[in-house]
């Protein structure tokens, strides 16, 4: 497993994950009136800026975090569903969609069972195994079966 950095670890995992908390904090502060995507996108410009200011492997990694939350922002802000970011319902309308067509084709394949075993279940020469339904006798019920 080699020679491992545990302060560089724990400098990236530290320095990241207090920019990213940080960063949402900021962002529930700020007036309501501010459009999500601008907010997204002012994470992104200070985490980036960030380091150029305080020279620190930490802030560096604090900047990498408030960058992943401003990205986070901006694509939610186009309608993304993101991970830990509210839904604006498309996924979730995708979804019942797909779920509503799989009931449709359900419901019709259930329909098309019950119709075939009705008529089966009324053709006394299926039901009684008439030898010449079985040899291949053409009737009613066995040009259906060929046809599915």
């Amino acid at each position: 497993m080699g020679n491992i950095n545990w302060k560089e670890v724990g400098t990236k995992i530290g320095g990241a994950g207090l920019g990213a908390i940080g960063t949402k904090m900021i962002l529930k502060v700020l007036p309501a009136t501010v459009p999500q995507m601008w907010k997204g996108i002012g994470a992104m410009i200070i985490g980036a800026f960030l380091p150029t200011f305080i020279k620190s492997n930490f802030v560096e990694e604090v900047g990498s975090g408030m960058i992943a939350v401003g990205s986070q922002e901006l694509a939610s802000s186009f309608g993304f569903a993101v991970s830990g970011v509210e839904d604006p319902g498309y996924s979730v309308s995708a979804r019942n969609m797909a779920i509503e067509q799989a009931n449709h084709q359900l419901a019709e394949y259930i329909g098309e069972a019950e119709q075939f075993y009705n008529e089966v279940s009324g053709d006394e020469d299926f039901v009684a195994g008439d030898e010449n339904f079985v040899a291949g006798e053409e009737d009613e019920v066995s040009e259906e079966i060929g046809a599915m």
